[in-house]
């Protein structure tokens, strides 16, 4: 017999659902960035999934430091 207790089954899980996608990647590399990720650059409207690939699509021809 099925159980009937509106309460048993509880609320459905909001981690369950997939995450949200922002948008993909400026450099051309077509990388999806999703809501919450870490190290995303964002230049003028456009996201970059990290510094190495902001590099890339803006051109720099060398990095003097270690980007994170």
């Amino acid at each position: 017999m099925p159980n009937l207790d509106r309460f048993s089954q509880g609320l459905p899980d909001p981690q369950d659902k997939p995450l949200d996608m922002v948008g993909v990647c400026g450099c051309g590399c077509r990388e999806r960035i999703y809501f919450g990720d870490k190290g995303v650059w964002r230049d003028d409207g456009v996201y970059y999934v990290n510094g190495d690939h902001y590099a890339k699509a803006s051109g720099a021809e060398g990095m003097d430091v270690e980007w994170s």
